[in-house]
């Protein structure tokens, strides 16, 4: 499930909400370029009872959290228990570290070392062998993710941002824009989108249970308990 939107629309309280449902079990969260303390507080929440994943920051840190977190959801589907819940907050964070990685592994080449050396304020250009490791890495995560044998609840800053064609940006267009690795709203089974200013969307839904026709039915407003 991706929850994206706007900033303060709730995107994060409602991952700590869905904790104190009957309906799920054990609620783990990856906190990843979030400030930990908001999270403190939505432990005074009434009936929420999530888990603050550990991790050092590191990319074998969190794949090693995800790789924890899905032992422990086999275990609990294989004894009947409520489904295990991970979450992930946030995945522009995630998306934001490789993009950083990718950069910083460009600027230590031998020949952008030697750019810098005589210019400092040199432009580095990450060439794609850089950027398919960072998709690479994030392609790995995504794979547990998708395996993963309980809900995985995916947040995710988003915006309206300039249209742009052929490169150019479009005077008085805009569409929204979800921060994050380009392929992420296709891989998730259910997309909600979050604002301040409007109802939550419930934006696609795979399989029979939510259908949502492509370009016939709108995005369906959610009802105060979603």
């Amino acid at each position: 499930i991706l929850v994206e939107g706007s900033d303060k629309a709730g995107k994060s309280w409602s991952l700590a909400q869905l904790s104190a449902s009957p309906k799920v079990g054990r609620t783990v969260v990856l906190v990843l370029g979030e400030d930990e303390a908001r999270w403190d507080e939505y432990g005074l929440l009434p009936g929420v009872r999530f888990e603050i994943a550990e991790h050092n920051g590191t990319w074998a840190s969190i794949i090693g959290a995800v790789e924890d977190a899905k032992e422990e959801a086999a275990r609990a589907r294989d004894a009947g228990e409520p489904p295990f819940v991970l979450g992930i907050d946030t995945m522009t964070a995630v998306w934001e570290g490789l993009k950083d990685w990718a950069s910083l592994r460009a600027r230590g080449s031998k020949k952008n070392r030697a750019l810098l050396a005589a210019d400092r304020d040199a432009e580095i250009d990450v060439t794609s062998n850089y950027w398919n490791d960072a998709r690479g890495r994030h392609r790995a995560l995504m794979r547990h993710l998708l395996t993963f044998p309980g809900i995985v609840v995916l947040i995710a800053r988003g915006s309206e941002v300039t249209l742009f064609q052929n490169g150019q940006p479009v005077a008085g267009r805009k569409t929204w824009s979800v921060e994050g690795e380009k392929n992420l709203p296709f891989d998730v089974s259910v997309h909600v989108r979050l604002s301040r200013e409007s109802r939550p969307l419930l934006v696609s839904a795979s399989g029979v249970h939510c259908q949502i026709r492509p370009g016939i039915d709108p995005p369906q407003r959610l009802p105060d308990d979603w």
